[in-house]
């Protein structure tokens, strides 16, 4: 079961400064929340760039996964899990960029409006995470 798993994505453009993506996850695995990044989940996420140097991602993830703390208790039915993050970026030169983001998120999209994570990536996050983050970044 644990390598039994479908993945699908879905990439439309329908505008030269936007971009939708849709994804799906289908695991028997249950159990893969947190050991895999391919839990059970459906995306979406919107990438619309108004200006040349302003940006902005909206990404709502819905999960549904067997809860470890349930698991002691003996109850193996999945729970559904909600996850919503947003991003807005400044870019005042084509060398710099200014992020606020608010959540957690791994960006697995093929998105190219969507912005890189400095902090190394993550695992696909099962809740919204109440995490607002401001950074700079410099391409030397």
């Amino acid at each position: 079961e644990f390598y039994n798993v479908f993945k699908t994505a879905f990439r439309l453009a329908p505008l030269e400064n936007m971009e939708i993506y849709l994804d799906y996850t289908r695991n028997e695995f249950e159990s893969a929340a947190m050991v895999t990044d391919s839990m059970n989940h459906v995306g979406i996420e919107l990438a619309y760039m108004p200006m040349k140097k302003m940006g902005m991602l909206f990404k709502y993830t819905y999960s549904r996964v067997q809860d470890l703390d349930r698991l002691q208790l003996g109850i193996t039915e999945p729970i559904g899990h909600h996850n919503f993050f947003t991003e807005f970026r400044y870019l005042p030169t084509k060398d710099d960029e200014l992020n606020f983001q608010y959540g957690a998120s791994y960006n697995n999209s093929t998105a190219n409006l969507s912005s890189s994570d400095p902090y190394g990536g993550s695992l696909l996050t099962l809740d919204t995470q109440h995490i607002f983050r401001l950074y700079y970044r410099r391409k030397f």
